[in-house]
């Protein structure tokens, strides 16, 4: 009766880590050299897919439709959500960072707590478009108000901005355009 106590017991304890571990704040470096995103120890690269990010995430919390197929992948507790090409690969083209909700069913509805590097540069919510340009030695074309992207790199940086401030970010995305 003891031992299998004892088993049970370890066993909740192994599945509340695994638990614990997957909803904890994420450590993300993204290599735009090597057009890779690494979450925790977990390298992911354009041929990624849904797959791959849920053995290290878990399932998500909701999944949003585009078209009637499922597209987006959102970890509402994260902060982060990930966009399927529109194919039939499973392969994710996108990953979210929300630092403001907005509404958007697409975006997690909470704020991403982790640690986000670009090219082992830490970057936060507050960091604007210029000073990412000097971090990460790279350049931002504003596209339309408020969105700024990399262009013609196979893995992008895209930075929205709520209409009228460029002071406070409301998302990162990285895109790979190889994906695409």
């Amino acid at each position: 009766m003891m031992k299998r106590y004892f088993l049970l017991l370890c066993l909740a304890i192994m599945l509340g880590q695994f638990s614990a571990r997957a909803q904890a704040p994420l450590k993300v470096n993204v290599d735009l050299v090597k057009s890779t995103i690494t979450i925790g120890n977990v390298l992911f690269t354009a041929s990624s897919t849904i797959e791959d990010y849920e053995k290290l995430l878990g399932k998500a919390d909701r999944i949003e439709q585009k078209r009637g197929i499922d597209q987006y992948f959102v970890y509402d507790k994260l902060g982060i959500s990930l966009s399927l090409l529109d194919d039939d690969s499973g392969i994710v083209s996108e990953i979210f960072f929300t630092y403001l909700y907005d509404g958007d069913i697409k975006i997690a509805k909470e704020v991403y707590k982790g640690t986000l590097a670009v090219n082992n540069q830490v970057v936060s919510g507050r960091t604007t478009h210029q000073e990412m340009a000097k971090l990460a030695k790279i350049e931002l074309v504003e596209v339309m108000n408020g969105y700024f992207i990399t262009p013609k790199r196979s893995l992008n940086i895209l930075m929205y901005y709520p209409e009228g401030s460029y002071k406070e970010l409301k998302q990162y995305a990285f895109s790979f355009a190889s994906a695409k």
